[in-house]
């Protein structure tokens, strides 16, 4: 399952972020002490995506998207940025917040993991 496009073909509209957050655990000890190390060299990749002034075509598409996901499943996710496909991708959140305005026009906040 691949994550939807929008009708202009776009992945993703401005104000999406990209965000590759390093993995690291941290050790205290006593006297103040604390050690930090890498936990993986696997990469992590999280995309923050703001649409705003969605059409019912694209708020639909993007709805029966969510609602064909089966709880914690995984989907292939195209970066907007390069065009490669991550595969193994999940919604951060398990509820999806779209918001109608008055004139027919959806918005609605994600995040998609890379896992």
């Amino acid at each position: 399952m691949t994550f939807p496009q929008l009708l202009s073909g776009q992945l993703a509209q401005y104000s999406a972020r990209r965000i590759e957050p390093a993995r690291h655990q941290e050790h205290f000890f006593l006297g103040g002490q604390r050690q930090t190390h890498a936990t993986s060299n696997q990469p992590r990749t999280v995309w923050q995506l703001n649409y705003s002034q969605l059409n019912e075509e694209e708020a639909r598409s993007l709805r029966s998207f969510f609602e064909s996901l089966p709880v914690n499943d995984f989907f292939d996710f195209i970066d907007p940025w390069t065009g490669e496909t991550f595969p193994s991708c999940r919604l951060a959140s398990p509820t999806l917040n779209l918001v109608a305005g008055r004139d027919f026009r959806y918005s609605l906040e994600l995040e998609v993991h890379h896992v």
